[in-house]
């Protein structure tokens, strides 16, 4: 039931002029175009994400202080840029959400970047399905953004003692949203 209420979010999703302003509060002109890269749902997502990362982040008693607030904000919203509109798109979604579902392995081993071939753009899907965080990482780093980079990079890996605070809340915040 929770994939239907994701799918109805996703081809329903909009952002309207204050989800715009917050975006351009947060991001410069570089990381607004890895944002805006995505498609729709996806920005609807981090959106969401990011509200919730800071509701979080506010409503926390101890350790605030130790919490870099923009840093977090500027993760959310830029958590799944790995993932691009000409890259996977709600189809590509849908698909890869299923394969992973009913065929774990299966869309592990078949994950590939390259879109060659007959299947290479559902291959590339799964690809970019199970490597996002990477990718987008790398774009970031190229911009000279590393400490959202870490960030990205591990916000679908298990956590562990050393994770930052900000690392913790965007997971959090991304499995809420």
């Amino acid at each position: 039931m929770n994939r239907v209420k994701q799918f109805v979010r996703a081809i329903t999703a909009h952002i309207d002029s204050k989800d715009r302003k917050y975006i351009s509060i947060h991001l410069d002109d570089m990381e607004q175009d890895f944002f805006y890269a995505q498609s729709m749902p996806d920005q609807r997502h981090a959106l969401n994400v990011s509200y919730t990362a800071e509701t979080i982040y506010q409503s926390m008693r101890s350790d605030r202080d130790k919490v870099d607030a923009e840093l977090l904000i500027r993760s959310a919203l830029l958590h799944d840029i790995g993932r691009t509109k000409n890259d996977m798109g709600i189809h590509g979604k849908v698909f890869a959400v299923l394969m992973h579902k009913f065929m774990p392995r299966t869309s592990m081993n078949w994950a590939c970047p390259s879109r060659k071939g007959f299947l290479g753009f559902w291959r590339h899907v799964m690809y970019v399905y199970y490597h996002h965080p990477e990718i987008g990482a790398h774009m970031l780093e190229n911009i000279g953004r590393l400490k959202e980079s870490a960030i990205i990079s591990r916000h679908h890996k298990k956590e562990s003692p050393g994770d930052p605070l900000e690392l913790r809340i965007l997971r959090k915040a991304d499995e809420l949203n």
